[in-house]
């Protein structure tokens, strides 16, 4: 198992896997989710974003997470868990936030209890 997993009622909140590649990219290259960023990723620097991602869960434990369904582990966006100022993991939907997953994500992230190594 990664070293970074939730599960919740409808969600898996986990590291990114290689079936996961194209839903990156489409959140990389589609030009309302990248509004604000000065570029979009073609499919080579989306795949290389992945690894980067991926790599740095591992070694950190945190960080942009995949989202992805319960019932298929299909990805459906992502999440960014971060340690805040209490040391406690604090997460920020940043794509894909419909169907009450923002909510949801919350409450998990209020009700689970503080990991010590982290």
């Amino acid at each position: 198992m990664d070293k970074f997993h939730i599960e919740t009622e409808r969600l898996v909140i986990r590291n990114w896997q290689d079936e996961d590649r194209e839903l990156m990219h489409l959140i990389n290259s589609d030009e309302q989710v990248m509004e604000f960023f000065p570029f979009r990723r073609n499919r080579k620097e989306a795949d290389e974003t992945l690894e980067r991602i991926r790599a740095s869960i591992d070694d950190k434990g945190y960080g942009f997470t995949a989202l992805a369904m319960k019932q298929s582990n299909k990805a459906i966006g992502f999440a960014d868990c971060q340690i805040q100022i209490l040391r406690h993991p604090a997460f920020l939907t940043v794509w894909k936030s419909g169907g009450g997953w923002l909510q949801h994500i919350g409450e998990t992230a209020m009700l689970r209890k503080p990991r010590r190594d982290f």
